[in-house]
């Protein structure tokens, strides 16, 4: 792995420093790239695949939340009650791999920015890259991606409510109104 400071390798020598050669900072940079790509690649596939096992558990679920709602027993309310559990610890593994592969990228995008100057000069590819032109709006894809998974934290949490409710007022009528 390229260094871009001055400290030593691992190996017995120092490290080329960065703005001694232009042709080895376009390469570095270059190679650093590539790992971005492949992290942000990564990344999203995870998110697309946590957004989709999301959709299709709260799809399945439905059909125990309906059942629950209008024919209450404790059978349905269970399997709503364990499905939206799932759902939970689903949004919180979505969550910590959002933040690990964060990690990588924003680790890549500071190399990157480290390099550019050396590899780029003036012009500015990643540095500075956030739009002032009129109609445009910054915001961050990223942070999309967090909020949508609070919408389905709160989704679950909205369902386990409900559930817990149609119960606990299920049973509160079986004891104030013995058959």
């Amino acid at each position: 792995m390229f260094s871009c400071n001055k400290k030593p390798h691992k190996g017995n020598g120092m490290a080329p420093q960065l703005g001694k050669d232009n042709k080895l900072d376009l390469e570095r940079y270059g190679k650093i790239l590539g790992y971005l790509q492949y992290e942000n690649t990564i990344y999203w596939s995870r998110l697309g695949f946590i957004f989709a096992s999301q959709a299709a558990l709260l799809g399945f679920s439905v059909r125990f939340l309906v059942n629950a709602l209008t024919h209450p027993s404790y059978i349905t309310s269970g399997l709503a009650i364990g499905l939206a559990v799932v759902g939970l610890l689903l949004c919180r593994i979505g969550r910590q791999m959002v933040q690990g592969g964060l990690r990588w990228l924003y680790r890549w995008e500071r190399l990157l920015r480290e390099i550019e100057p050396f590899a780029y000069g003036d012009l500015e590819v990643l540095r500075n890259s956030k739009t002032d032109e009129p109609g445009t709006m910054n915001i961050s894809v990223r942070n999309l991606a967090n909020k949508v998974l609070d919408v389905f934290i709160w989704t679950w949490i909205v369902v386990l409510t409900v559930v817990l409710l149609v119960l606990f007022f299920s049973y509160w009528s079986q004891l104030s109104c013995p058959a």
